[in-house]
C-alpha cells in the first residue's frame, strides 16, 4: 500500500545558499516499500538528483541501478523487464546483473564486460526497501566493490504479531535531512512550538554508537482524544537516528491505560532542494483490537500535526553554524558533531555510467 502524498511545499531559497554541508549525505535511505515490488516487477525512481531503476529478480532480490543503459541511453525503468536475475534494456535487449554489469547482448558472443551501470547496495528492513547512498560509490575505481560501512539495526521489541501494521503518510518538503532530524535534539522547540502535545520535557541522556545516536527523554504529554478533550500522561521517549535518513521514535505512555508506539521518520533527498518524507506509525496491540487501531490513528494524527507545524520553519530557515544555545535547547551541538561522519569531499557525479 503506497503512502498518500499529503503536502507539496513551495519553498523559495536554493538549498546550496542555506546550508554549508553537502546536498546528499551518506547513509541508508528509503526508496520504496517492499509490498510495491513483486518478483519480476520494475519501478522507475528519481532520488539523489538522478534517475534510477528498481527491480525485483525472479528469485525475489531487490536491486537498484542507475536508470539509463550505457549503450544508447534508454531508460531501463520504462519498458525494461526482468529475466531471471537480470534486467533487460527495452531498446536492444542488453542484460545487466545486480552489480550493473552487462552479462549478455542478443546475438553477440562477447558482451562488453567493461561496460557497467552504477548500482547502489540495497536492504529490506521492516517492509522498507533502503538504498545505501555514498558519494564514493560514484567513483569508477570504487563503484563495483563498495560495501556499506554499517547496517540498519533491528527495531527493538517490534514484530508484526504484537504490533499493529504500520500506517503510512507522506510529504514533500524543501529542506535537508540533517535539518529535519535535528528537531529530535531540540527540546526547547518541542515545548514552545508543539506545546499542545508536550507539557514538560526533561532531557535524560544521549548515547552515540557509530552511525546511531539515541536521545532519551522523560515527557509529560497532553493526549488529545476527542475534539478539545484530552488527558495528561507521562511517558518515556527514545529517539534513535540511524544516519540522516531514518529516525525511530519509541514511546511508552502511562495514562488511563498504558500503551507503546513506534514512529519511523524516513527522509530521502529527491534532488538538491526537496525531501521525500515518509512517516510510519505502529502501536502495540491491546486486548481490544478496536482500541489498538484507534490509538494508532490518534498517534499518527498527533505526529502529523506536529510535523506540519515544523514545515514552514524548515522551508524558510537558514543554518546557524555556531548558534548561541541556552541551557534549555537540548543536545544540538552533540547531534551536529555526530552528523559530520556522513559527509565527504567527493563531488557528486550524475551520469550513472561507470567504466571499469
Amino acid at each position: 500500500m503506497a503512502a498518500n502524498l499529503l503536502y507539496t511545499s513551495t519553498g523559495r531559497t536554493a538549498m546550496t545558499d542555506r546550508f554549508p554541508f553537502s546536498t546528499f549525505p551518506n547513509g541508508w535511505f528509503r526508496v520504496a516499500y517492499s509490498d510495491e515490488l513483486a518478483p519480476g516487477s520494475v519501478k522507475p525512481l528519481y532520488y539523489f538528483g538522478q534517475d534510477w531503476v528498481l527491480f525485483r529478480t525472479e528469485m525475489g532480490e531487490a536491486q537498484l541501478l542507475a536508470a539509463h543503459c550505457p549503450h544508447l541511453g534508454a531508460h531501463l525503468g520504462y519498458g525494461g523487464y526482468v529475466e531471471k536475475e537480470t534486467i533487460c534494456c527495452p531498446f536492444h535487449g542488453w542484460q545487466f546483473d545486480a552489480k550493473g554489469r552487462c552479462v549478455a547482448i542478443p546475438r553477440s558472443q562477447k558482451p562488453p564486460l567493461k561496460t557497467q551501470i552504477q548500482s547502489l547496495p540495497i536492504c529490506e528492513w521492516n517492509g522498507l526497501i533502503l538504498a545505501y547512498y555514498h558519494n564514493k560509490i560514484q567513483e569508477p575505481d570504487q563503484a563495483p566493490d563498495h560495501q556499506p560501512p554499517w547496517h540498519m539495526p533491528t527495531l527493538p521489541g517490534w514484530n508484526s504479531l504484537t504490533w499493529t501494521a504500520f500506517q503510512r503518510r507522506r510529504w514533500k518538503i524543501q529542506t535537508h535531512p540533517q535539518e529535519m532530524a535535528e528537531n529530535a535534539f531540540d527540546t526547547a522547540h518541542m515545548l514552545f512550538l508543539h506545546g499542545q502535545s508536550f507539557r514538560q520535557m526533561r532531557h535524560s541522556r544521549v548515547e552515540a554508537s557509530g552511525a546511531t545516536l539515541t536521545h532519551h527523554l522523560q515527557v509529560q504529554y497532553r493526549l488529545s482524544l476527542w475534539k478539545n478533550w484530552g488527558i495528561d500522561a507521562e511517558g518515556l521517549v527514545e529517539i534513535s537516528s540511524h544516519g540522516l535518513g531514518c529516525q525511530v521514535s519509541y514511546t511508552q505512555i502511562k495514562a488511563i491505560l498504558e500503551f507503546e508506539a513506534i514512529s519511523l521518520f524516513l527522509l530521502t533527498p529527491i534532488d538538491g532542494e526537496f525531501l521525500d518524507v515518509h512517516v510510519l506509525v505502529s502501536t502495540k496491540h491491546l486486548l481490544n483490537p478496536l482500541l489498538s487501531q484507534l490509538l494508532r490513528q490518534k498517534s499518527m494524527a498527533e505526529v502529523s500535526y506536529n510535523l506540519e507545524q515544523d514545515i514552514p520553519i524548515w522551508e524558510h530557515k537558514c543554518y546557524r553554524d555556531q548558534p548561541p544555545l541556552s541551557d534549555v535547547d537540548g543536545p544540538i551541538h552533540h547531534y551536529r558533531r555526530w552528523a559530520q561522519q556522513f559527509y565527504n569531499n567527493v563531488e557528486t557525479m550524475r551520469s550513472g555510467l561507470v567504466t571499469v
